[in-house]
């Protein structure tokens, strides 16, 4: 999943990772490790702070998991444009074969996508 994060999110969440954080004290040096690399990274952690502050989740497992399903699915839809673009360059070569093959795959994704709306709702 890390490959749908930009590279200040891949850093924060690959340091949470790999840090063994077992109480508040340490988790606030992680965070002041964190906000000392990348001023981006900081400003991305302020305004987490803010949002839990603001929003009081009960479930927060429950909202990374919508987070992730909403990312999966932006990438599953920019991979349906490009199958797209390649089907109209395969049609206008003539190419059958990978019509039909690009046509499934595109199906198979469209599927996915549709089951996954489905069990969200």
């Amino acid at each position: 999943f890390l490959s749908l994060f930009s590279s200040p999110v891949k850093k924060i969440l690959t340091t949470f990772k790999k840090e063994e954080i077992a109480d508040l004290k340490e988790f606030g040096k992680v965070i002041q490790k964190l906000e000392k690399g990348e001023k981006r990274i900081k400003e991305i952690l302020e305004g987490a702070a803010l949002r839990a502050e603001i929003e009081e989740e009960a479930e927060p497992e429950g909202e990374i998991q919508l987070c992730l399903n909403q990312l999966q699915e932006l990438g599953a839809k920019d991979k349906l444009e490009g199958i797209s673009k390649e089907i109209a360059i395969a049609e206008e070569k003539g190419d059958g074969k990978k019509v039909k093959d690009l046509m499934q795959e595109f199906n198979q994704i469209t599927k996915g996508l549709n089951k996954n709306e489905k069990t969200e709702t």
